[in-house]
């Protein structure tokens, strides 16, 4: 099924304009030019061990540079058996340069980089690093210039990495990794910024840019190999993404009665709901099929005032963006396998909710104007929808099953 709707034939504005170039862009088009950039450097700079052929004789397991009243507490905690195995002990560098700064370093394990830049007042950096298994290439980064920045970054396991910059005053920076081989990164550029990161599981990737004051934005991440990518500039904008939880494709001859984001309510049959974990398909559980949280990609960029962007994905494959210019609210849920949703809206007050569960569905809204309203709601497979929306005060539902 196609539906289409379009309220006015009014000329575009700018901002409408730019949106409309911009549809299609999931799968990453929309990440920053400078996070790229900083994430080739960052890779760059590993394996660990590429530092140096006899790094742990030149460094000797940290290094401390202090200019002015800054304060670095560094505590190391190396394997015995590191020397036997032929691998570098962990490297801890931390160099301040202004008044009040404050580092403090964990480390547990070994083959494995922290490095701290302070540069200016009354920064704050708290870092924990547990790397677990040989030679694990472990590596945590982080620059702070301004004022009163605050970052907490952590991480266990072994192959993860978490680059986090913060320019400004007052940002606040959380990244929390658990897990093998998974990819953080946060660029803050303003006042007063919140972005906070954290992943459960293995192979995932997340980025954060951030840009002017009091912006927003968490990724949360369980399974294996998901990606996501949030970018803001303007002020008080809101970007939440989550990749968690089994995704659950019905039974179709089990009826099904929809409530709010398309979470189903379903009659008590006895389901025995198997938790599916790691690269693997969906698990057949005798009726319904539970579909392991892995592959999904998600991107929301915010530029203007006050926007905000939900996306919420469980299962397999699922691709969203959402794309948003102005003063706007979006919400996208999926569950299921291989389903696409895409928002764009330019203007102001405009709403859009899309909630997906089965295989294959397509949405796609776009709003240009201001207070108009959509929702669409797929239940089932092979469903596709695609609205356009100009001028102001427009409506529309579309519920398919």
């Amino acid at each position: 099924m196609e539906s289409h709707s379009k309220c006015s034939e009014r000329v575009p504005s700018q901002h409408a304009t730019r949106a409309v170039s911009q549809k299609k862009r999931v799968r990453g088009v929309g990440i920053s030019s400078h996070i790229a950039f900083l994430v080739s450097v960052f890779l760059f700079f590993l394996p660990i061990k590429a530092f140096s052929s006899s790094i742990s004789d030149l460094i000797s397991g940290l290094d401390v540079s202090n200019v002015d009243g800054g304060a670095a507490f560094i505590e190391q905690a190396a394997d015995p058996a590191i020397t036997d195995l032929g691998l570098v002990d962990s490297i801890a560098d931390v160099y301040q340069t202004g008044d009040g700064n404050t580092s403090e370093i964990d480390q547990a394990g070994s083959n494995a980089l922290v490095f701290v830049q302070q540069q200016g007042d009354g920064n704050i950096a708290s870092i924990h690093q547990a790397s677990l298994g040989d030679g694990s290439d472990d590596a945590i980064m982080l620059f702070q210039i301004g004022y009163g920045n605050d970052a907490t970054l952590s991480s266990s396991g072994y192959g993860n990495r978490i680059l986090a910059k913060q320019v400004g005053l007052g940002n606040l920076s959380n990244i929390e990794q658990d897990g093998i081989s998974n990819l953080a990164l946060q660029i803050q550029d303003g006042v007063g910024n919140d972005a906070s990161i954290t992943q459960l599981g293995n192979q995932h990737i997340a980025t954060v840019s951030q840009n002017q004051a009091d912006n927003i934005a968490s990724i949360l991440q369980d399974g294996f190999q998901n990606e996501a990518h949030v970018s803001q500039m303007g002020s008080g904008n809101q970007a939440y993404i989550t990749q968690a939880g089994d995704g659950v494709i019905p039974d179709p001859t089990v009826p099904e009665h929809s409530h709010g984001h398309g979470n189903a309510h379903r009659p008590n049959n006895g389901h025995h709901y198997l938790h599916c974990h790691g690269p693997q398909h969906a698990c057949e559980t005798g009726e319904d099929i539970i579909v392991a949280n892995q592959f999904n990609f998600a991107e929301i960029e915010q530029d203007g005032i006050e926007n905000l962007g939900s996306i919420v994905q469980h299962g397999e494959s699922n691709t969203a963006g959402i794309y948003q210019y102005g003063t706007n609210e979006a919400d996208i849920f999926q569950n299921g396998i291989g389903n696409l949703a895409q928002v764009l809206q330019s203007g102001s007050g405009n709403l859009a909710e899309i909630t997906q569960n089965g295989v294959g569905n397509e949405a796609e809204i776009s709003q240009l104007g201001s207070n108009n309203a959509g929702s669409v709601v797929q239940i089932g497979d092979g469903h596709s929808v695609s609205v356009f929306q100009t001028g102001n005060g427009n409506n529309f539902s579309i519920i398919q099953d």
